[in-house]
């Protein structure tokens, strides 16, 4: 843990009353106020207690180097334009923005390759046709990590479309072809013909009832090179009056090779709910005091 965490950790908890919440190492609680830390980042949620949040934002400026915007000020945080917009009907919809992000990504991408890249509609081919576009190093190696740290960025944030093909290109980063060149052209082609896509979550009044759902699949013996399945999830949260807000999700190559589609199929199930549903049920029991019903689909 850095100083700069540790520090901040002693005057949250130590001198300001916050509890620091067990199944989320960087988020802080003190009543209605929650802090979430990410490296020298902060984002603060005030709650509904418009005194208590106010008594807590000058408490922090005082203490640490800490400047603190209101997101109707300057709606970006890591990178994300966060809009909040409040309905006459008592609703409230969330947008998660990262457009400018994307089209950046493309645009370094395409002044590295030299390239002019053609609108994709899908993210990812299942075959590359020659076998020696397979064997051949690729001509992206140099540069190839420095996007696939960029592309993972933007799918952990706001892009879950593009989890499976960012995930299987990471993992070809050290052995490079020219058949991965064609992949992740195809798959930065398809992030500029949808670079205006964002992640929007709807909060309906009212709700009686929430649950978690939690989507999982998975592919059978989908690595040609090691027969094993690839695992995918996504976690909802919905309630009874039609809230909808897409909280996590996930792509990963599984462990061990299965021997037919239905250990395949446990195997992912158990990975959404391990990795994403169940955490996610504690940790709004934690901070709301409220349990969450999970539903695996």
């Amino acid at each position: 843990m850095g100083d700069w965490k540790l520090k901040l950790e002693s005057i949250l908890i130590q001198e300001l009353g916050y509890r620091k919440v067990d199944t989320e190492d960087s988020v802080y609680v003190r009543g209605d106020v929650t802090i979430v830390v990410y490296v020298d980042d902060v984002l603060m949620d005030m709650g509904s207690d418009m005194k208590e949040a106010e008594k807590a934002r000058k408490e922090l400026e005082t203490l640490l180097p800490i400047e603190f915007k209101l997101l109707k000020e300057d709606p970006r945080f890591l990178g994300i334009k966060i809009d909040v917009n409040e309905r006459n009907d008592g609703s409230v919809a969330v947008t998660f923005d990262q457009c400018e992000y994307a089209s950046k990504v493309v645009q370094e991408y395409e002044a590295l390759t030299n390239k002019h890249l053609h609108h994709c509609w899908t993210p990812m081919v299942d075959k590359i046709d020659s076998d020696e576009d397979l064997e051949r190093e690729g001509g992206h190696k140099p540069f190839v990590k420095k996007i696939i740290g960029s592309l993972l960025h933007l799918q952990r944030c706001t892009r879950g479309d593009i989890a499976y093909a960012t995930a299987w290109l990471a993992r070809r980063a050290d052995k490079w072809s020219r058949g991965d060149d064609l992949r992740l052209d195809r798959l930065m082609g398809y992030i500029k013909a949808t670079a205006n896509y964002q992640l929007n979550w709807e909060f309906k009044p009212g709700a009686s009832k929430y649950a978690l759902i939690t989507y999982t699949d998975s592919d059978f013996a989908g690595d040609e090179q090691s027969s094993k399945s690839t695992s995918g999830y996504i976690t909802i949260l919905v309630s009874d009056t039609g809230t909808w807000a897409t909280l996590d999700w996930g792509s990963k190559k599984q462990n061990i090779v299965c021997k037919s589609t239905g250990e395949a199929e446990i195997i992912a199930i158990m990975a959404g709910l391990v990795r994403s549903g169940y955490p996610i049920s504690c940790f709004f029991q934690e901070t709301c005091q409220t349990t969450v019903q999970i539903e695996n689909l």
